[in-house]
């Protein structure tokens, strides 16, 4: 069975597939065929057997009745040899003699046969001389022979003439007897083969059975069937044979022989039954059990083909990815289970630190996913499906909105100075147990602020989930931190505008400082309650400042069509626009100087000039592009600058034992997500094996260069586990410590 231990997974499908079939199918057809056959042989022996016997009982039973009949005959005095010799006594003698024949359709013609005249026999017709007679009858008998049978005492059944097969002439004669035991009369009754036909017309009925009635000298007097060569068959089978065959064959069929006998008229009854013809019909039926098998098996053996092909997709994508590690040879031989399981086996024990910085990196890939949707950088709306669970997400009726904390530290909160306080807090936020379809997740934005993303059903309260939330931050810390909310979307791409307007709202408290929750709406329902004719909208210039000074093109621009749509619908005259453009130029111009100079102040003054608000529109998206180009830039040199101190830290401390993402998040006082991705970004690496790598080479370093022991350089170097360490350098460098200590020093002598 070797042979099957290298069948590749799909081979092994197809042949298990088969295998099954084979087990199951093929040898329950065989038993159901072989059962039903013998319970159709059983039935059809047992019926044609209760055929049989209820033919011969009936035809018996009309010969019974010939039997009682007869023995009337010497108790009849009006038919005497005498009255029916007798010219004028015949007449009546005859009439009495018909009444003999009353079974018409059994008895063709009754005779009588007296011991005192052999010459003749008499007949309701009248006398017929006995040669005569046997000559019409084509008898084979001779006169002697005849006479001697009248002589018998018992019931006597013969046949006259053999010649014709189909017209055959049978003689049935009853002796009768006074009451002094002495034969004074034969009743003699002829009986034609038509009615021994209609006596056995139920056996002649059956296609499958052919009926022999048959002499003690096992010579054949009737048989029902047409085949004469079948008749000729028989006879030589119960000639030849001592005893009688319950079965034999001919001509490619199998028959069964029931059998009968009459001892007191020697004969024998025979019923031949075709048991091939009776179960050709079950035989069509398996055939066609066969074939409906055969398409089963077929169309079962194309299914398995193709549901081996899908099983085996996934082994096709892990055979790709050991080609892809080197760990498979480029061959278009598929795998068996065993050199899977091998390969598989072999490369996640080569890589046993693959797991250890997936758990480690796990729990900050939401935070990594939120800080790009919140920068606009992730655009994949099948990456925020993995913020929250399949039953928010596949929910219609959801909204998101952006909450955010300021850590900003006051006389009040001297607790938020710590460095690991924004991650406990983020931490127990996180895990934060929500009303029923309301899940959050949070991220560390900047220093001094915690941004939150809330999932909640639409038809809840908003007020009601933020207050939940800032009531649970009391109870993790003892103060309430002031809280900007954006307003709520359905769609979650565009969180991003929901993020810059609970950052406005945020930095807006400060015109309300007795209130701890600051909603973005409010400030949009301030606006919307104007005490004149027009009003400039405080809440989009607001959201417009924060996003040019995040850089936020994105949101900046859409924010900026905002502004000039209302513009255009509230500015009826050319004064009011000049009002309205002259506000938003003014922000611009506000914004620009800040972050780039006065050097934009030649542009701010030519917009002056600008007389309807499509180009007005068309030339500010020019400035916000310039502005947030800028930001970008100025961003990307303060994360070189983190970059390049990052570096320099690890550097400094990963022979240290304790160093950790966690503990260079906390020291840096970003999250961990932001610490992985910069340092994706500068090593293309993440942060555990980055330092893995650092430790492993100084060890390879100390390792030749010093003549420490090898326990004190591993532990030297961060780890405290040796033994488990020496595993690790074995399968990453393929030599232990101490063997990789003696090459390197033999090479250099």
């Amino acid at each position: 069975m070797k042979w099957i231990k290298k069948l590749n997974i799909l081979q092994y499908s197809i042949f298990s597939y088969i295998l099954f079939f084979a087990i199951i199918f093929v040898p329950m057809s065989l038993i159901w065929y072989s059962t039903s056959k013998h319970s159709v042989t059983q039935q059809l022996e047992l019926s044609s057997k209760n055929t049989l016997l209820q033919a011969k009982t009936n035809f018996e039973s009309d010969l019974n009745q010939l039997d009682l009949l007869s023995q009337q005959l010497p108790y009849d005095t009006s038919i005497t040899l005498k009255q029916l010799s007798d010219p004028f006594e015949s007449i009546k003698s005859r009439s009495a003699l018909a009444k003999y024949r009353l079974n018409s359709n059994f008895v063709e013609e009754v005779y009588v046969f007296f011991p005192e005249d052999k010459t003749k026999l008499y007949s309701p017709s009248g006398s017929t001389d006995l040669s005569i007679l046997l000559n019409n009858w084509q008898a084979t008998l001779s006169e002697e022979a005849f006479i001697e049978q009248m002589d018998q005492v018992t019931p006597t059944f013969s046949v006259m003439n053999e010649g014709n097969p189909y017209d055959k002439f049978f003689l049935y004669t009853v002796p009768t007897q006074d009451t002094f035991g002495k034969n004074t009369a034969t009743m003699i009754y002829s009986i034609r083969k038509s009615s021994i036909d209609a006596a056995f017309a139920p056996l002649a009925q059956e296609p499958s059975g052919s009926f022999f009635l048959v002499n003690a000298q096992n010579q054949i007097f009737d048989f029902s069937g047409r085949n004469i060569d079948f008749a000729k068959v028989l006879n030589e089978k119960l000639t030849n044979s001592k005893e009688i065959p319950s079965q034999f064959n001919w001509q490619r069929d199998q028959y069964l022989l029931h059998h009968f006998e009459n001892k007191t008229l020697n004969l024998n009854y025979y019923y031949a039954v075709n048991t091939n013809f009776a179960v050709a019909r079950l035989t069509q039926i398996y055939k066609a059990s066969i074939y409906a098998i055969v398409c089963i098996l077929i169309v079962g053996l194309f299914s398995s083909v193709f549901l081996g092909r899908k099983s085996y997709q996934p082994y096709e994508k892990i055979e790709l990815l050991l080609r892809k590690h080197g760990k498979m040879t480029t061959t278009n031989k598929r795998l068996t289970f065993e050199d899977m399981q091998r390969k598989v086996s072999t490369f996640l024990s080569e890589n046993t630190d693959l797991k250890e910085a997936i758990q480690q990196q796990q729990p900050y890939i939401k935070e990594t996913i939120l800080h790009q949707l919140l920068m606009n950088s992730l655009m994949d709306s099948e990456a925020t499906q993995q913020l929250f669970s399949e039953k928010i997400r596949l929910s219609k009726e959801t909204d998101y909105f952006t909450l955010i904390l300021s850590l900003e530290v006051t006389e009040d909160s001297p607790v938020l100075a710590r460095d690991s306080f924004s991650q406990q807090l983020l931490y127990h936020l996180n895990h934060l147990t929500m009303i029923d379809s309301t899940e959050l997740i949070g991220t560390i934005q900047i220093e001094n602020q915690l941004v939150l993303l809330v999932a909640f059903n639409r038809y809840s309260s908003q007020e009601f989930i933020v207050q939940s939330i800032s009531d649970s931050i009391v109870q993790f810390c003892g103060i309430a931190l002031p809280l900007g909310v954006g307003q709520a979307t359905s769609d979650i791409q565009m969180v991003r505008h929901s993020y810059i307007e609970a950052l406005t709202a945020l930095n807006h408290r400060y015109t309300n400082n007795h209130e701890t929750i600051f909603y973005f709406k409010e400030i949009t329902e301030a606006n919307a309650s104007p005490h004149n004719d027009f009003q400039f909208p405080k809440d989009l210039q607001l959201k417009l400042i924060q996003s040019l000074q995040l850089g936020n093109e994105m949101v900046a621009l859409e924010t900026l069509k905002d502004l000039i749509q209302y513009g255009s619908n509230n500015s009826q005259s050319f004064h009011i626009f000049r009002l309205y453009s002259g506000y938003l130029i003014s922000t611009y111009a506000e914004v620009g100087t800040q972050i780039i100079g006065e050097q934009l102040l030649n542009d701010f003054e030519h917009l002056m000039n600008v007389t309807d608000f499509p180009t007005l529109e068309s030339q500010l998206q020019a400035i916000t592009k310039i502005i947030c180009e800028k930001v970008e830039r100025d961003t990307k040199t303060e994360e070189n600058l983190l970059k390049d101190a990052l570096f320099s830290y690890i550097h400094e401390n990963f022979h240290s034992d304790t160093l950790s993402l966690e503990s260079t998040a906390d020291h840096f006082n970003l999250s961990s997500a932001t610490i992985n991705k910069i340092m994706k970004e500068g090593s293309d690496t993440t942060f555990a094996k980055y330092i893995a790598h650092l430790r492993l080479e100084q060890i390879k370093e100390d390792l030749i260069q010093t003549n420490l022991p090898i326990k004190e350089i591993i532990q030297n170097n961060g780890y405290y586990d040796v033994s488990n360490f020496t595993r690790k350098f074995r399968t990453t460098v393929g030599v232990t410590p101490g063997q990789y200590r003696t090459i390197n020093r033999e090479a250099q002598a």
